[in-house]
């Protein structure tokens, strides 16, 4: 049988990841309405502007 792993050994999200989630929430709290897809594309599109 196959154990699951420790709560210490689980994958952590990245400070980045954390960020743009925010940024996600926000945006969907100030336009509820909006599908959530469309603020995702939109925030993720502006930060591959921001590295490139």
């Amino acid at each position: 049988m196959v154990e699951p792993l420790p709560e210490e050994q689980w994958a952590k999200s990245s400070a980045e990841l954390a960020r743009l989630s925010k940024e996600v929430k926000q945006r969907h709290a100030l336009q509820p309405n909006r599908p959530i897809i469309a603020i995702l594309a939109e925030v993720y599109g502006e930060e591959a502007s921001l590295s490139a």
